[in-house]
């Protein structure tokens, strides 16, 4: 039911559900088995990061809107006007849109740049506000009314009648989806969401218990429900959820005061390991914020709740996080150095003058055949797996999982192994078996899987299932993964100053954007080259399209390392930096395999030789010296099954 003190009631969110419906998504319902088993109750996820924009805002705003056109004659065109630092922003933005108006939005300046950059996506202007400061922004969107008087309207991000009746919508379809849920567990912010929820959960079920779930570095909701008044939030929170940033409003305090049934704060550091559960083992990208609210059903207060009562839970996932959010920034490299250094080997650089003359240039292999497993992946699965055990205290030992045909899953295996935990690894059942070889003798259990990337997902996903303490180290599409790649291009800067270019194997990307991020902040002007086997082509595809294009199916190519499509959070950092992606046939990539084989007596592996294929490559020769005149290569790896050595046709 709505608080006495309310002005909005559950009729007027079902009026509101009926409005918006031609504007909004109807979002799904999924779960988890294995973090039901983590939480020990099942848990049901509302999922509004496939809403429109990727996040619930837009329910909220599309109702402000239209109840504001409802109110004004058919002739006069409104100004949208509001603050906010990132999500209620597009929504706006889009509404505008939509309706074809004009919005002037007030976004303080650490606003993150992916959603200004949508907001402008969307036609509508920034105003940037400085601070996300309540009082900052009040006054920037204040100034905004004033020089657009009389036209200018007010669409405020949560403490409006209107915008809570259009977030309450959510309600409306989760109890219609799961109608026996128990408790709703809901994250608060400005507490519009929220405090809709509260009134249509109410409305239909008077006996279901709603949570709010706060970031323990903005409280300001879970003092004012432990004081019994509302405490306002004070200064700007230092808390990764940004969505979470801004106070209980006004008109939200008294709907939560008197219908919620608890507020369970999280930490910093269980909002981002929430966050990277639903990565892993859910494959949804929700962003920090969204992950409080799963934070708080894993959280040891929640799960000391009674079982009895509370058997099924609904978790609101209010928002997507774009690939442009997740930050993997120089820092994060340097910093991932420093952590892997005691773990793995500086490679060293080699040269070949036979090389440099078929080439026209100079070139400098990057040597990772050298390095611990005899390939680069140990970078990205050392710091991935340190990562992990630095971001919590665990009862028992985690058990680590992955999918891997080869490299990542002998550097998996030898990095639980260096840590004295458990691994297993989802291995096709083609993949070379040198290097299956290798991951046993590491002590890691493989369990075989079909050819295809989803097969192997697939497997490493009922293992996550079906074992207590898993974890899953992905083999490239990560965070972590990619930062611990990046680390071969400090090596390779700080040993060739003078390099101008370098060329890099790609598959799923880890390594190719971790060594972009680092170069391009080290040495901005440098040229970076994709290199792809012609018969796994994706990344040229998507380059040329600009967007992402998955293979279709395994690609029959010698290449075993480089068979997997450019992954989600990889693809927008390849995009942005590579100079080109170029590509070489199966008979390129043996002959260049044999040349350094014969030529510098180094054993590289087929995916190693796909870079210097490309610099072989007529495409390449062509770029003039003078531009292209010092070319770091990546040999990425040299695990070769020597029983069945590759030949050209």
């Amino acid at each position: 039911m709505a608080s006495a003190d309310s002005e909005v009631s559950f009729q007027d969110v079902q009026e509101a559900a009926t409005r918006i419906e031609p504007y909004v998504h109807r979002t799904p319902v999924m779960t988890c088995s294995s973090l039901d088993h983590m939480a020990g109750r099942a848990l049901h996820f509302k999922c509004e990061i496939f809403q429109k924009i990727g996040a619930f805002k837009i329910r909220g705003a599309t109702n402000a809107v239209l109840q504001l056109l409802e109110s004004m004659p058919p002739n006069q065109k409104p100004v949208l006007v509001t603050s906010s630092s990132g999500n209620h922003a597009q929504a706006l933005a889009f509404s505008a849109k939509t309706m074809g108006l004009q919005a002037l939005i007030a976004m303080p300046s650490n606003a993150p740049v992916v959603k200004k950059a949508a907001v402008r996506g969307y036609g509508a202007t920034i105003v940037d506000c400085g601070p996300n400061i309540k009082e900052v922004r009040d006054a920037a969107t204040q100034k905004i009314i004033q020089e657009n008087s009389p036209n200018a309207y007010l669409i405020p991000s949560s403490d409006h009648p209107h915008v809570i009746a259009g977030q309450g919508s959510i309600a409306l379809e989760l109890l219609e989806q799961v109608p026996f849920l128990d408790a709703i567990v809901v994250p608060v912010g400005g507490g519009g969401m929220l405090s809709g929820i509260c009134i249509a959960s109410k409305g239909i079920n008077p006996n279901i218990k709603v949570y709010a779930a706060e970031p323990l570095n903005a409280d300001d909701c879970a003092k004012s429900f432990a004081a019994k008044k509302r405490i306002p939030q004070t200064g700007s929170p230092n808390t990764v959820a940004d969505g979470l940033r801004i106070g209980i409003g006004e008109k939200t305090w008294p709907i939560i005061r008197d219908n919620i049934t608890d507020v369970i704060t999280v930490t910093e550091d269980e909002i981002i390991s929430a966050m990277r559960l639903v990565w892993e083992r859910m494959k949804l990208l929700i962003e920090s914020s969204a992950a409080v609210g799963v934070a708080a059903v894993l959280s040891e207060k929640f799960k000391a709740l009674s079982h009895q009562d509370i058997k099924n839970v609904g978790v609101i996932l209010m928002a997507s996080v774009t690939s442009g959010e997740i930050r993997v920034t120089i820092e994060h490299i340097q910093q991932a150095a420093k952590r892997i250094a005691p773990y793995i080997h500086q490679t060293p650089i080699m040269t070949c003058s036979s090389l440099d003359k078929m080439a026209g240039r100079a070139l400098h292999f990057k040597c990772e055949l050298f390095q611990k497993v005899g390939a680069f992946k140990i970078r990205g699965a050392m710091n991935a797996v340190l990562q992990l055990l630095d971001s919590q205290q665990f009862d028992h030992k985690p058990v680590l999982v992955t999918h891997s045909s080869g490299n990542h899953a002998q550097a998996l295996a030898l990095a639980a192994k260096a840590m004295g935990l458990q691994a297993y690894i989802a291995m096709p059942r083609n993949a070379p078996p040198v290097k299956k070889e290798a991951v046993r003798e590491y002590g890691a259990t493989i369990v075989e899987c079909g050819v295809s990337a989803e097969d192997r997902e697939i497997t490493a996903n009922k293992i996550l299932e079906t074992t207590a303490n898993s974890y899953l180290i992905p083999p490239f599409d990560h965070p972590d993964i990619i930062a611990g790649q990046g680390t071969m291009a400090l090596e390779l800067l700080n040993q060739v100053p003078a390099l101008d270019s370098v060329v890099v194997p790609v598959s799923g990307g880890g390594m190719l954007s971790g060594i972009c991020i680092a170069v391009k902040a080290i040495k901005p002007d440098i040229k970076i080259y994709a290199a792809e086997p012609l018969n796994a082509d994706d990344c040229a595809k998507s380059f040329a399209a600009g967007r992402r294009i998955p293979l279709q199916g395994p690609p029959n190519t010698i290449a075993d390392g480089l068979r997997t499509s450019v992954g989600h959070l990889c693809w927008p950092i390849i995009r942005d930096c590579v100079t080109d992606v170029i590509t070489v046939t199966e008979d390129e990539i043996i002959s260049a395999m044999r040349l350094v084989w014969e030529r510098m007596k180094l054993l590289i592996e087929p995916s190693a030789a796909v870079g210097v294929a490309v610099v072989l490559s007529d495409k390449f020769k062509a770029i003039p010296v003078q531009r292209l005149s010092n070319v770091g290569v990546i040999l990425c790896g040299g695990n070769v099954d020597l029983d069945n050595i590759p030949r050209s046709k």
